[in-house]
């Protein structure tokens, strides 16, 4: 799997963010753990290092969902959405005082993008 940015999953990230191992969140009764650094787009790794989560949450928003499911997107349910939205806040908020300074990402073999939540590496279900 090519390496994405692990918040908007823009392809080839230029940036890493040091990250300890964490809980992050909790989806029908199962905890999902954060496990190292995270790697950011140049646009994300911006509002990361500014800590401007409520832009940073709508930029996810736009891209990420867009880049997720496609063509599928425009049609997922504003309750969905809105769902989805809070669960970023969430997170970010928890994960983002955590992360070490900006590096430059030098990628590992294995290396691929977050699988925190369940339905990044495939459809959600989150009604």
């Amino acid at each position: 799997m090519a390496l994405a940015c692990d918040f908007c999953l823009a392809p080839d990230p230029r940036w890493s963010f040091p990250a300890p191992d964490l809980p992050l969140a909790e989806f029908e009764g199962t905890l999902h753990i954060s496990e190292g650094g995270w790697a950011a787009c140049t646009r994300c790794a911006g509002l990361v290092g500014r800590r401007q989560i409520d832009a940073l949450v709508k930029a996810v928003m736009r891209d990420g969902v867009a880049r997720m499911f496609g063509p599928a997107a425009v049609a997922l349910p504003d309750t969905v959405l809105l769902k989805h939205q809070a669960r970023l806040r969430g997170m970010y908020e928890t994960l983002i005082p955590t992360l070490g300074p900006r590096e430059v990402l030098k990628p590992q073999p294995g290396d691929g993008q977050k699988t925190i939540l369940p339905h990044i590496s495939g459809p959600p279900d989150l009604n």
